[in-house]
């Protein structure tokens, strides 16, 4: 068993060398729409996703970001680049930078929380 980036397992999984079980992201994903969610398969409240953010620096002016957000929106809305990230795996979502910090600190939190109930320390 283990959990693995899809594009690294899709040519095992076609060819019928593994068997996915489940994914961890919240819903199906697009590249397996057979294979069940976790949640699906009667873990409800486990989520476990990797996600890729575009962050500039504190203090970045608003005119700024919005520029950056604009161009980086418009560059994700090309079909080429969609058919490329999707060909990795990567589910397109896009945000706002002020519906990021929220996404932001629940994921700084629910790590926080998996640390803790693993008692991990640094050493």
């Amino acid at each position: 068993m283990g959990f693995l980036t899809v594009p690294a397992v899709l040519p095992q999984l076609k060819a019928g060398k593994l068997k996915a079980i489940a994914v961890s992201t919240p819903q199906r994903i697009p590249m397996l729409p057979d294979v069940p969610s976790l949640a699906e398969s009667g873990l409800p409240r486990y989520s476990f996703d990797a996600w890729l953010a575009i962050v500039g620096p504190a203090g970045l002016p608003k005119d700024k970001a919005a520029d950056l957000q604009s161009r980086i929106k418009a560059a994700l809305d090309e079909k080429p680049v969609q058919q490329n990230l999707a060909a990795q795996g990567l589910v397109i979502i896009g945000s706002t930078p002020e519906q990021a910090a929220p996404f932001f600190s629940s994921e700084l939190e629910k790590h926080a929380r998996i640390v803790k109930q693993a008692g991990a320390t640094l050493n």
